[in-house]
């Protein structure tokens, strides 16, 4: 009987069911894809980390050169080293910075300098995928992306070009260096994954020369030159002679998992998607309590028991859960051997193993991910049913989705927590030393009270746009403006939604504003200097691929989820628009209709998140430290708030046309389940 009610269930919902198993199935499979490029990516690192030496026990910068003063060792004494005492996996490494094209001066080359190494020893690596290793004058080997850059092949010639720093012009001097290329290496990335390589490869016999491409010469105050280089020496075990000049060291790449750069794109959607869930349990949890109240209240007339219903309810929540398990960490897994792929096509000569690797900890993030949203989505609306005993259910009175089952809070008590959680911070924060106990209870005071102010205020917002409306000529305005306010508590959720969609991108740019103007060191003093140069900063970081792409993924997820909750609002409205319907409402002004009861509350929502992206950037003047008194802090203090509120309004501007849409596409969806009664 258990597995019936569960299957009763499930197609009495299966709209729903569809909509929660497919947002379920989309979080499992981006947690899932998340760990498997963490996976990946710790084994990616010690690869990489062969190659310059990183992976060794012990680890050594000796002072190499014939700078005034006894040197650690020699340059013959550091290869004696290395290649006389095998077993140990020793390699010596020689690093430089070169440019393949001479700029105007050694200091603003055209393009980015290229990290050139050489290396000497048992551990010596080079990920070599055509050709051979330089090992005479004049070779080098490039990675595949530099000599795409140069239009290189194997045979030809390349010259590469360092500062010149003894000359008469000093370091607007260059020097060029012509190699054959005899081999083509990895490229240098791998777009998706923290890889780092080096451009060139070139032998130890021109690294070593003093003349060579990676010595540095310099004049001292004697007006003799010396000459030194960079060099890292790595081993396994115990050499006397290296032990002497040894370094602390923490070897390279051992972890289990180290979740790549482009991973925070990915925590990022799965953070908004599992936010918007939880606040669309809370709103459809209403639209469905109403219809599963009538199905509990008639299964229990056919003679149900309470724990026949509770067990399928459990039923019911694992079968979703285990198919968004099953569906969405296969998904992940193949998203994340996609993303890899396509990372290795983009790179040419590709670095590494071709195949994704797994990790222990995938069954049990793919089972939280889909198990937690499940238990959220399925209790809510069970709860709601349960406030209703059967025989109301059956005839109903009050509509179930605007019901109270509690006393009402006063407005004004919602913002106590604020209240209280800035007085906390004002105490721990007054003191010379901050009491960080005091301040953390504090902020999430705060955040508290600053949920439950938002969520009060998108109420009595939304019934106030449903009065505004309904005074509308229009038939469509007019009956959307009846069904917000008449369900004000199922329309707030995307309000919410696009509140914290806006106030998050206001953070965001806080945060990489503060961040710009903290490593410039700009606050100091209110010696404040916002040039060009400074706001060009803060936009490449706020716009960089990472931040874009979880931008974009994140307003995408809202809409879904957006999409989701109106739906629910429609159907649990069924009966309403069959009463429009019935009153002359046309096909087209029905989907006008609740196109507005979509759209309307996520204008609210963005409106809202703007006043809040301006709080933000006022108090970033308190936090900066930035006082108006001169002409240095008011600009530090206008450049603040400007940025913060432009990046709201950008977010505010791409959800609302994103929202336009969507509410369009769901509006139209939505007419065709209209039915009669």
């Amino acid at each position: 009987m258990i597995g019936r009610l569960a299957l009763a269930q499930l197609r009495a919902y299966r709209t729903q069911s569809v909509w929660t198993l497919s947002l379920m199935t989309l979080l499992v499979a981006i947690l899932t894809a998340t760990v498997v490029m963490g996976a990946t990516q710790a084994r990616l690192e010690p690869l990489q980390a062969r190659v310059s030496g990183w992976d060794k026990e012990f680890h050594a910068t000796p002072l190499v050169g014939d700078l005034p003063g006894q040197p650690d060792l020699t340059m013959d004494e550091v290869v004696a080293e290395v290649q006389n005492n095998p077993g140990h996996d020793a390699v010596a490494v020689i690093s430089g910075d070169m440019t393949p094209i001479p700029g105007p001066s050694a200091s603003t080359p055209v393009l980015e300098a290229w990290r050139v190494i050489s290396s000497v020893g048992e551990g010596a690596t080079i990920p070599l995928a055509s050709g051979r290793a330089a090992t005479s004058h004049g070779e080098i080997v490039l990675a595949a992306d530099a000599a795409r850059e140069l239009d290189a092949q194997i045979g030809g010639t390349v010259t590469l070009y360092r500062p010149d720093w003894v000359s008469a012009q000093g370091a607007d001097s260059l020097i060029g260096h012509g190699f054959e290329v005899v081999g083509i290496a990895a490229s240098t990335s791998l777009p998706g994954f923290d890889i780092y390589l080096p451009s060139a490869y070139i032998s130890w016999e021109d690294a070593a020369d003093p003349a060579g491409p990676l010595a540095y010469h310099w004049k001292g105050s004697d007006g003799s030159t010396y000459t030194s280089w960079t060099v890292d020496v790595a081993w396994n075990g115990h050499i006397a002679a290296l032990a002497a000049v040894a370094s602390p060291w923490s070897v390279f790449g051992t972890g289990d998992i180290a979740l790549p750069g482009a991973s925070i794109a990915w925590f990022g959607t799965a953070a908004v998607l599992l936010f918007a869930m939880i606040v669309m349990a809370f709103a459809v949890g209403r639209s469905q309590a109403s219809q599963r109240a009538q199905w509990i209240a008639t299964v229990r007339a056919m003679g149900a028991r309470r724990s026949a219903i509770a067990v399928s309810s459990i039923a019911e929540t694992l079968v979703l859960a285990g198919v968004a398990f099953a569906v969405g960490a296969a998904g992940g897994i193949g998203l994340a051997q996609a993303a890899l792929t396509m990372g290795r096509l983009a790179a040419g000569e590709p670095f590494g193993p071709a195949w994704v690797s797994l990790h222990g900890a995938l069954l049990a993030v793919a089972a939280l991910a889909a198990l937690v949203p499940a238990l959220v989505i399925a209790t809510v609306p069970a709860f709601w049913a349960s406030r209703v005993a059967p025989t109301a259910a059956l005839k109903p009175v009050n509509e179930l989705t605007e019901a109270e089952v509690s006393r009402r809070v006063p407005a004004l008590w919602a913002a106590a927590p604020l209240l209280v959680g800035a007085v906390l911070v004002a105490l721990g924060t007054s003191t010379s030393v901050s009491i960080l106990p005091v301040v953390v209870l504090g902020w999430i005071c705060v955040a508290v009270g600053m949920v439950a102010v938002v969520v009060e205020g998108h109420r009595h917002l939304t019934r106030w746009a449903g009065r505004v409306l309904s005074r509308s000529s229009s038939p469509a305005r007019m009956s959307a403006g009846d069904e917000l306010t008449a369900r004000p508590r199922q329309s707030m959720a995307p309000a919410v939604l696009a509140t914290a969609t806006v106030t998050a991108a206001a953070m965001w740019t806080l945060r990489e504003v503060l961040s710009q103007a903290s490593w410039r060191n700009l606050f100091d003093d209110h010696m404040v200097s916002y040039g060009s140069d400074f706001w060009r900063d803060v936009f490449t970081s706020v716009t960089r691929p990472t931040a874009l792409a979880t931008a974009i993924a994140g307003l995408i997820v809202v809409q879904v989820v957006a999409s989701a909750i109106v739906w629910s609002h429609r159907v649990a409205a069924r009966q309403d628009d069959v009463a429009r319907a019935a009153l002359g409402l046309s096909r087209r002004q029905l989907t006008a209709t609740w196109w507005w009861v979509a759209w309307m509350p996520q204008l609210l929502g963005a409106l809202v998140g703007l006043v809040l992206a301006a709080l933000c950037g006022f108090t970033a003047l308190a936090i900066a430290d930035v006082t108006p008194h001169d002409a240095g802090g008011i600009a530090a203090g206008a450049g603040l708030v400007a940025a913060i509120t432009l990046g709201a309004c950008a977010a505010a501007a791409a959800g609302l046309a994103l929202g336009a849409a969507t509410s369009y596409a769901t509006a139209r969806l939505g007419r065709a389940s209209l039915t009669g009664p």
